[in-house]
């Protein structure tokens, strides 16, 4: 693959380091401090930046007729970047989490939402200080999961790369359900699972696609 980065932080500096490990090239980088190459030799982009510049990332890439994989969180403008990608008949990836663990997290608690239903529930989310948003969009992930009824509580100290718990509460018991991420190499693998995978598809996309993918089911809007 050839691929053009939007941002230059950690995430994307470990998506580099990865991506040519495993042969790819890294052929542009977009950030605040450096502009170099051309978007236009890319194969599929990739964003770890800002908030701030998601949308103008999607628009870029969409003009291009370039995917783009997006792993920038705390944006708002889902829709109007669906809404782009639709109409210039390009493909986007959003996911808040890249993580092969956080999928299968996920799915365990869409079966615990209904078995704990006579149990008070709650979330934790932990990262490192640095995080700007809270809850983190790992933690809406799975506030949807929850209808949206499942109240979170943010931690943010030191450098932890992530973690995830919902605990689950009676008079009689109390359980909880927790992933932790060991190091921020895992959601840069993912990362590039899903860029390799995007490549040649239209729409708009979850990476619950790309891990459902096996059972040929389609998950574009």
């Amino acid at each position: 693959m050839k691929i053009a980065l939007f941002g230059y932080g950690k995430m994307n500096r470990l998506v580099a380091s990865l991506a040519k490990e495993e042969g790819h090239e890294i052929c542009a980088i977009f950030s605040q401090s450096k502009a170099q190459g051309e978007l236009k030799k890319a194969d599929i982009a990739i964003d770890f930046s800002s908030s701030t510049c998601v949308l103008a990332h999607v628009k870029l890439a969409s003009q291009a007729k370039i995917p783009i994989v997006i792993g920038t969180t705390g944006w708002k403008q889902e829709k109007e970047a669906q809404e782009i990608v639709m109409e210039e008949g390009t493909a986007a990836l959003y996911a808040p989490n890249f993580s092969v663990g956080i999928y299968l997290f996920y799915e365990l608690l869409k079966k615990a939402s209904t078995l704990f239903q006579n149990y008070e529930a709650i979330g934790i989310e932990t990262h490192h200080s640095k995080k700007k948003d809270a809850p983190s969009g790992t933690a809406k992930e799975i506030e949807a999961i929850f209808d949206n009824k499942l109240p979170f509580h943010s931690i943010r100290i030191g450098s932890h790369p992530g973690k995830h718990e919902v605990v689950f509460d009676s008079p009689y018991d109390t359980i909880h359900l927790v992933h932790e991420a060991r190091n921020k190499e895992g959601f840069a693998k993912g990362a590039l699972t899903c860029a390799n995978w995007l490549i040649g598809k239209k729409g708009w996309y979850t990476i619950d696609a790309v891990y459902r993918s096996l059972y040929s089911t389609d998950h574009s809007i």
